[in-house]
């Protein structure tokens, strides 16, 4: 339990960093352990809300270059949107996926799912506007 609280302790100290001016630092980053430190804060909350969790991690991912914070933002950003979505829907299995795999040559694949009911069409022109 403490090396779970200090490891989310840095994450949110890192993620407060963010705050302040500063070039993104890009380095050799491993996605899947960058989502399993997410996972690690989250599950705690995801347990005590009922929704299952399932990964689909391919078991060899290459290296990227980025900066691993704002990597985990956004994936942390995916995990609690999915979650939210399916927190009051009685349809939960599978719940929350989330898969990293390699696309192609270039790229790699993170992707974060849910079993909810999805978006209204009517709220689909909405979809990407700023609050």
């Amino acid at each position: 339990m403490v090396r779970d609280g200090r490891r989310t302790s840095e994450i949110i100290k890192r993620v407060r960093g963010l705050t302040r001016p500063a070039s993104p630092s890009k380095t050799s980053v491993d996605l899947n352990d960058a989502i399993a430190e997410v996972i690690t804060s989250t599950q705690g909350q995801l347990n005590r809300d009922g929704i299952p969790l399932r990964l689909e991690l391919a078991s060899e991912m290459p290296r990227i270059k980025g900066d691993h914070v704002q990597l985990q933002q956004v994936i942390l950003n995916l995990l609690v949107n999915a979650a939210d979505a399916i927190k009051d829907v009685h349809v939960r299995e599978p719940g929350v996926v989330i898969a990293s795999r390699v696309a192609d040559e270039n790229h790699v694949l993170v992707e974060v799912r849910n079993s909810g009911p999805g978006v209204k069409a009517t709220d689909a022109d909405r979809l990407f506007t700023p609050f």
